[in-house]
């Protein structure tokens, strides 16, 4: 079978290349660099170089006239982990806010002494639950910054599974972390998400991100340029929206 079209969707020159040597006529692609020479559409414009391949891939669909009503995630989660996350953790005092302490790299991971700061500062304003996640990796450091915090009210939910944490995310009020997996499936499960952004560029493609940046934009050292102190002065008129309570429902 002759495929008539292929699309392109990173800006990478290997799949154009292969697409031309395969001889698919219409060769769709963002039209980057020099893969602009492999495609058959004239691409998007070369400023979006730098820019978060999520923004390359709207600029495409702009350029080609595919109708594009949100950029909203809607991410569904399995109602059997849904039930079982809101009755494992059922007993837990509403506002449930999430914490995202881990990231990808560790440039892009807020010092600890900042998160012990900002949970200090956190801490009077909400008598719900502050969970951790992060994965197995970060059990011993959330488990560390709930003894220097002394919070109330705290689950260190480092063990969770991925399928596990992304329930926990839907049933949360709030999540608060750093630019990552989890604060993405925050947003896709409709959970708003405060995120440091102090290195990578902000993701713009969801109403739910609130951005935390240093001064001067994100840039390398970045994250040791949000103080906790900036940190809540941008979360602290959100916690009074979050009521508070028990929850005792736990499907979805």
């Amino acid at each position: 079978m002759q495929f008539q079209t292929v699309w392109i969707l990173d800006r990478t020159l290997r799949p154009a290349i292969a697409a031309a040597l395969a001889r698919i006529p219409e060769r769709i692609g963002l039209g980057l660099g020099g893969q602009s020479l492999f495609i058959t559409n004239r691409g998007i414009d070369q400023r979006h170089f730098h820019d978060h391949p999520i923004d390359w891939l709207r600029a495409l669909m702009v350029e080609m006239n595919v109708p594009l009503p949100s950029n909203e995630p809607a991410l569904n989660v399995p109602t059997g982990i849904l039930g079982a996350i809101g009755g494992r953790f059922c007993s837990c005092p509403r506002p449930w806010i999430v914490l995202g302490i881990g990231a990808l790299h560790a440039e892009r991971e807020w010092p600890d002494e900042y998160w012990v700061e900002f949970l200090g500062k956190l801490r009077p304003h909400s008598a719900g639950t502050f969970f951790f996640i992060g994965g197995e990796d970060y059990m011993q450091r959330a488990q560390t910054l709930i003894a220097q915090t002394k919070l109330r009210e705290a689950v260190n939910a480092c063990n969770l599974s991925l399928v596990e944490a992304v329930a926990l995310l839907h049933h949360a009020d709030l999540f608060i972390g750093t630019d990552s997996g989890p604060m993405n499936l925050a947003v896709a499960v409709g959970t708003p998400a405060f995120a440091l952004f102090g290195v990578n560029p902000v993701l713009s493609y969801s109403k739910l991100i609130h951005p935390l940046t240093p001064s001067g934009g994100p840039a390398p050292g970045g994250m040791q340029r949000i103080s906790p102190a900036y940190a809540f002065e941008h979360i602290e008129s959100y916690l009074s929206r979050l009521k508070p309570g028990n929850h005792c429902t736990p499907g979805i």
